[in-house]
């Protein structure tokens, strides 16, 4: 029989306020120098409250536990359990951005099992870079 240990993680926000004076005829940018450095100088004192509306559940790590102790190899990190939009929201700014393919976003999508329609994937899969050929379809060949 072999151990497992498991690491989840989730992906919630955490947020803390704080307080500070500033005289009345200060600028905009001196009040953003003065947020910089009361950030960094209060930052360590802050409890940061969790937002309780948790998304993205993954596993982080998953690896073997050594018969003696410590940590074995690593069988899987960063697998979805639940769709995390911040992770499709990164590949859909570089999608936008032309660092990847545009069926990356598709791809992302699907490894995180969400249900894609059939019809947007079709889309996806006719878009291409002005730097390459396009795909033919069969709208095109009527067309042509």
């Amino acid at each position: 029989m072999k151990r497992i240990t498991v690491t989840l993680g989730q992906d919630t926000a955490a947020y803390a306020s704080f307080e500070f004076d500033v005289v009345d005829d200060a600028t905009n940018e001196d009040i953003i120098n003065r947020i910089q450095e009361q950030a960094e100088n209060q930052a360590g004192d802050l409890v940061f409250e969790p937002s309780y509306d948790f998304s993205g559940l993954r596993v982080v790590s998953a690896a073997h536990v050594r018969r003696f102790g410590g940590i074995g190899d690593t069988i899987v990190e960063d697998l979805p359990i639940e769709p995390s939009p911040e992770d499709i929201g990164i590949v859909a700014m570089a999608v936008l951005k032309g660092t990847l393919a545009p069926n990356q976003l598709i791809m992302e999508a699907e490894r995180q099992g969400v249900a894609i329609n059939p019809e947007v994937a079709s889309m996806f899969e006719r878009l291409t870079f002005p730097n390459e050929p396009r795909k033919s379809s069969s709208a095109q060949k009527m067309r042509g």
